[in-house]
């Protein structure tokens, strides 16, 4: 049997241009996103009672388990467009910081969070820093993985490693952590996927429609299920996750 516990952050997700209104986040949206290649997906986040209520009939939907842990408050990203830059509510200083999340699992898929963070414990987990104010290293909070996987944007992979050229970038992050490979997520340029053997790419699939909230959790989610749990090399999971779910990374 096959499960996946996805640790990530559950928002509101509000935008203009197309009409969107949903309660995801990287957290639930890689959950959905997974069900379909796992046995059994959870999904552990924090949220208030009332975010909690109304996310759960989406998780009894998709068919994945929702573990919520208390949240001192919900928060939201409201769009103008799909690739505006979201106004985040409650702003970023202000966001109260909840404790740890302590999640055990034998393959874990870690989102990086704004109220908290999460201390993991996984046989394989694979790590989306998921910030643009200051990602944290996998195992500063005490996490740890028997086998590590990277997946960040290409400015998350320069602030994690002081360099702008996202191989080298890679490189250094691959060594520091131990990890077996580092995907930097480039848009539409593609993914570099950089491990000890080397480094290749994979390219942005033309699709005939877009809808970028969320495009990278969901190529998180399908990197974790092809590499963790279907044992596929880097570069196949990558094109793989790529192409089936039909979001171009970024």
């Amino acid at each position: 049997m096959t499960a996946i516990t996805v640790v990530g952050g559950v928002y509101r997700e509000r935008c203009s241009w197309p009409d969107w209104d949903m309660p995801f986040g990287s957290g639930g949206r890689a959950a959905a996103a997974v069900c379909g290649l796992a046995d059994h997906v959870k999904l552990v986040s924090y949220a208030t009672d009332e975010a909690a209520k109304q996310f759960l009939p989406y998780a009894q939907l998709y068919g994945f388990t929702f573990e919520p842990r208390k949240a001192a408050r919900q928060i939201s990203f409201d769009y103008v467009h799909t690739m505006s830059v979201p106004v985040i509510r409650p702003n970023f200083g202000s966001i109260p910081q909840n404790p740890p999340l302590d999640v055990e699992g034998e393959t874990v898929l870690r989102f990086g969070m704004l109220e908290g963070t999460a201390i993991i414990r996984a046989g394989t987990c694979v790590y989306d820093p998921q910030s643009a104010f200051g990602p944290e290293p996998f195992h500063a909070n005490g996490s740890i993985a028997e086998r590590l996987a990277v997946v960040a944007n290409s400015r998350e992979i320069a602030a994690l490693s002081g360099t702008d050229d996202k191989v080298a970038g890679a490189r250094d992050i691959l060594d520091r952590w131990n990890a077996e490979v580092v995907v930097v997520k480039s848009g539409l340029e593609g993914a570099a996927i950089v491990t000890r053997d080397g480094s290749t790419s994979v390219p942005a699939f033309k699709t005939r429609s877009s809808f970028t909230i969320g495009s990278g959790d969901v190529f998180a989610a399908a990197f974790t299920a092809f590499w963790a749990v279907e044992k596929q090399d880097p570069q196949t999971a990558a094109r793989a996750g790529n192409f089936e779910l039909g979001c171009p990374p970024g």
